[in-house]
């Protein structure tokens, strides 16, 4: 798992912990309460802070499975996409070919039609100068 990975997944650890422990099933007033009444009973206590730390230890690995799952759908994600981009790929490469094919085919008709045009401009021109050289020489 990358850097990037195991911070995400500290991150989330960490904010469920906190929201575990801001919303845990037994409230800080309920836990002492609990706690009180258990050592008043003349038991040590250690039942009541059992239960509250296994509650809240209930959170913290559903948190962490939550954000373990989390991770794994975007790298499932990633993957998809990766595989989708290729076939892509491989679909249009085909028709670029062809693109790049007829684009150079039309470029070269262009060419030669542009190269043509210009020579009879320049027949034209050339007539059109003899002409008028004899139009001047005769006037």
């Amino acid at each position: 798992m990358s850097k990037k990975g195991l911070f995400a997944l500290f991150a989330g650890i960490v904010a469920g912990t906190a929201t575990g422990v801001l919303f845990s099933p037994t409230s800080g007033k309920k836990f002492r309460e609990s706690l009180k009444k258990e050592i008043n009973a003349g038991g040590s206590g250690k039942e009541s802070v059992y239960k509250h730390f296994k509650a809240l230890a209930k959170n913290v690995k559903q948190t962490t499975e939550e954000e373990i799952q989390s991770l794994e759908l975007d790298k499932k994600a990633k993957e998809l996409t990766t595989k989708v981009t290729s076939e892509i790929k491989k679909k249009v490469a085909p028709t670029q070919k062809k693109a790049t094919k007829t684009a150079k085919k039309a470029s070269s008709q262009a060419r030669k039609t542009v190269k043509s045009a210009a020579r009879k401009v320049e027949k034209v021109a050339t007539k059109t100068k003899k002409t008028a050289k004899k139009v001047k020489d005769s006037i």
